[in-house]
């Protein structure tokens, strides 16, 4: 009808049907229907890659030949940014990588959980079951929704009471086998590295308050750090104003960059460490360190 204005927005029409029916008191009110679905694909679980060096197989001597004519201050020290020069530098060592260093993709499958045991799959179970039957008595208006629902929550905070201890557990199992090796040896990091995804969080773990029990909002650890750290704080300031910091008029003096001293850095490097942030691995600056040490004099004399 030209007057009907009644507007579905969806990202995906063709899962809709749209009915219009007839009128139920006023014949200027027609009743719409739409059949909504309610159950969803899976959500794809992300999946990347991440680039394997074989370093055995590389050509250094190319990659040496590589380095020696470059020419450093057209392309690398032409303006006077040091990003900017940091940048392109670290531009041309991966070029470089690429031209002589044979690589293969890995693909990374999505991080583990290695906390998760039976007590967490049983608690996630009870959970899913209560639920279900919350979910099941809410739609048939069921005398006993009340009582499910509270059981639901009961379970809900269980499950996540289990979750924080289990991950608390897993933690402190991890600490107590790092405090054993020695630090900075292959053998720590090699561990450190493989509960990088369980540990590397960006927010704090779960808190023990005095009563030995577990606090896990943002909230109540900042509450309980901020009661701990007064409780043991002994200063007086007796309403004294800080003292003033007194202005220093040394200067520092220029720093002067001499290529044998940069040539001795890398060569210092270790080769086990990991590549930084720019991804460039430490084998390839020791190796290549008297071709990448002279860049910088033969830039600024171009």
């Amino acid at each position: 009808m030209p007057s009907l204005l009644d507007l579905l927005l969806t990202s995906h029409p063709n899962n809709y049907v749209v009915s219009v029916d007839a009128p139920l008191d006023s014949p200027d009110h027609y009743l719409v229907r739409s059949s909504v679905p309610i159950t969803r694909p899976p959500w794809p679980r992300s999946a990347g890659s991440r680039r394997v060096w074989h370093y055995r197989l590389a050509d250094w001597d190319g990659m040496r030949s590589f380095f020696t004519p470059y020419p450093w201050g057209r392309i690398c020290f032409s303006l006077d940014d040091l990003d900017i020069i940091a940048d392109s530098v670290a531009e041309v060592v991966l070029q470089s990588m690429e031209l002589f260093i044979p690589c293969s993709v890995v693909s990374i499958v999505g991080k583990s959980q290695p906390w998760f045991g039976r007590p967490c799959k049983m608690a996630a179970r009870r959970k899913q079951e209560n639920y279900q039957a919350w979910a099941n008595t809410s739609m048939s208006n069921d005398v006993k929704t009340s009582a499910l629902k509270k059981e639901y929550n009961f379970a809900f905070r269980s499950f996540k009471r289990v979750i924080a201890e289990a991950k608390a557990e897993y933690v402190s199992r991890i600490g107590e086998k790092l405090v054993r090796l020695p630090s900075g040896t292959r053998a720590f990091w090699s561990f450190a590295k493989a509960a990088q995804g369980n540990l590397c969080k960006p927010s704090l773990p779960s808190l023990h308050m005095r009563d030995d029990s577990l606090v896990h909002t943002e909230k109540e650890k900042a509450d309980l750090l901020g009661s701990l750290f007064a409780s043991n704080s002994t200063l007086d300031d007796r309403g004294k104003i800080p003292p003033t910091i007194p202005q220093c008029d040394s200067f520092m003096p220029e720093i002067i960059v001499q290529q044998s001293s940069v040539r001795k850095a890398l060569r210092s490097l270790d080769i086990h460490k990991s590549s930084g942030p720019d991804g460039i691995p430490p084998l390839v600056l020791r190796t290549c360190a008297p071709e990448l040490a002279s860049s910088h004099a033969r830039g600024r004399q171009l």
